[in-house]
């Protein structure tokens, strides 16, 4: 499979991708400026409420589309592989919301973790009625990456995108919604994303419950179950826990610091899009490996690259775009950042596991994880604050790969270049380092970012052979041609 054709639809998923994210994240510097820290605290929880429910019920069915989906296109079963998943999808969340209602009215669900349902009462069941929309959102956007079907996935994701973000704004400054407009706007737009993608891939779709795609889909997602549930707890929990101990105000600093370091994600994500089939494609195929290699390759100096530049840039940006209060992410966000490319890095390692089908040490990897997670922060959180939780993140984050990489490797070896792997592990700990040294050296700003930017250069470069930066600029040209002509 040639790099150019995977740039190709990296370029394209990337861009939309990084529409959807970068809009978000622009909304960021618009929130913590028109809503009050509490507010963007509480906003914040409950956007974690409405992933976290998500998880629950989503059954790792991304997954099993993205491994499963193509197999049975093959047999001619695609169109009810797809309907069930999503008919499926649809009636668990709908369940879901009619039970927690029931809780949340009766009292039940009053926690100091979390938002009172009695007292937020709208925002609550906004969010309960997002739970179907979304994951149902989710699925038909997998259906339509795995087709490479680019029409229906850039007007479902373009249109929720822009009618969210011009809404959120509207509702907050002219009708004065606060929150509650701000979730019911997001929730209408990905509603309109919903049916714009049903109907542009409509001739792909029957609408079932077939129980014998349901047992096969099941028997490779159950294991995977414990991996997504104990693998959001240990990127999340910190939430809930700094929630209870600094209430909103400091969950909004740790939310400005997670938001921020998602733009990392943006390159991982619109890579993971335009990779994830053609890997697929690929697992009996003997050029298989040359492809998996030169890819993680790319994959780890594009990723290192742009949180090297993010990270020695972040104070520079929280002066243009946050208010004072917010100041204190700048001293935390180095972790923050480095913890997350190695979560991604860890995501396409996954893949010997996934070839392999023995997804158990995935479950494995999560659950040594989340216990990393759970004993930093039930221990120091009272004491370093948000601190305590980038330091969890760090220390589950590398036992987490460690152990997915031998576990993936032993069931289906990629002999991936070691070289590279050595300069990422450095690059990031320069990054680590240079956030100490803030503190500590009186080098001149201006002099000390040149040295880390030159530094940076060098180490990306060094992630890749000669023969791998000589096909991307060969690639990067034919682009420029194509896209000029």
């Amino acid at each position: 499979m040639s790099i150019k054709k995977l740039a190709g639809d990296f370029a394209f998923y990337g861009i939309i991708d990084a529409i959807q994210r970068s809009v978000s994240l622009i909304l960021v510097p618009f929130y913590i400026r028109f809503l009050s820290q509490s507010d963007f605290g509480q906003l914040d929880m409950f956007l974690i409420l409405l992933s976290a429910l998500g998880v629950i019920i989503d059954f790792q069915f991304i997954s099993g589309i993205s491994r499963l989906y193509l197999e049975f296109v093959s047999r001619d079963l695609g169109n009810r592989f797809a309907g069930t998943v999503i008919f499926f999808r649809i009636v668990i969340g709908l369940v879901l919301a009619l039970l927690l209602t029931f809780l949340g009215v009766g009292g039940f669900l009053e926690f100091e973790f979390i938002p009172s349902f009695l007292e937020h009462k709208s925002c609550w069941l906004l969010v309960l009625i997002f739970v179907p929309v979304s994951i149902s959102f989710d699925a038909l956007m997998m259906q339509a990456r795995m087709l490479r079907a680019k029409v229906p996935f850039a007007s479902g994701a373009l249109v929720s995108t822009i009618f969210t973000s011009i809404g959120c704004v509207v509702t907050t400054t002219v009708f004065g919604w606060g929150i509650t407009g701000i979730i019911a706007t997001m929730l209408v737009g990905r509603f309109f994303g919903v049916v714009l993608l049903f109907i542009g891939l409509r001739k792909n779709i029957e609408i079932c419950i077939d129980v014998k795609i349901l047992t096969p889909l099941f028997s490779y997602c159950i294991p995977l179950i414990p991996v997504w549930w104990l693998g959001f707890s240990a990127s999340y929990m910190g939430r809930f826990f700094v929630y209870d101990t600094l209430g909103a105000e400091g969950n909004a600093l740790l939310a400005v610091t997670m938001k921020l370091q998602s733009i990392i994600g943006i390159f991982a994500i619109a890579f993971r899009s335009a990779w994830l089939p053609f890997a697929m494609s690929l697992i009996e195929d003997k050029n298989g490996d040359e492809f998996y290699v030169r890819t993680m390759r790319f994959f780890l100096a594009g990723g290192f690259f742009l949180t090297f530049i993010f990270t020695i840039f972040i104070n520079p940006l929280l002066v243009l775009f946050a208010p004072h209060s917010y100041f204190q992410v700048g001293v935390t966000f180095a972790i923050f950042s480095v913890s997350n490319i190695i979560a991604e890095l860890e995501s396409n390692l996954q893949l010997g596991c996934q070839l392999a089908k023995k997804t158990i040490w995935i479950t494995l990897s999560s659950l040594i994880s989340f216990v990393i997670v759970i004993f930093i922060l039930m221990n120091y959180t009272n004491q370093l604050g948000i601190m305590a939780v980038g330091i969890a993140l760090f220390l589950s984050t590398l036992a987490r790969t460690a152990v997915v990489y031998l576990s993936s490797q032993y069931f289906r070896y990629i002999p991936y270049d070691r070289m590279s792997f050595l300069m990422f592990g450095l690059g990031c700990f320069v990054l680590l380092f240079n956030s100490q040294m803030n503190q500590m050296l009186n080098f001149p700003i201006l002099l000390w970012r040149s040295i880390l930017l030159v530094l940076g250069l060098f180490i990306s470069f060094k992630i890749l052979p000669n023969s791998d930066i000589q096909a991307f600029i060969r690639v990067l040209k034919s682009l420029k041609l194509k896209f000029g002509s």
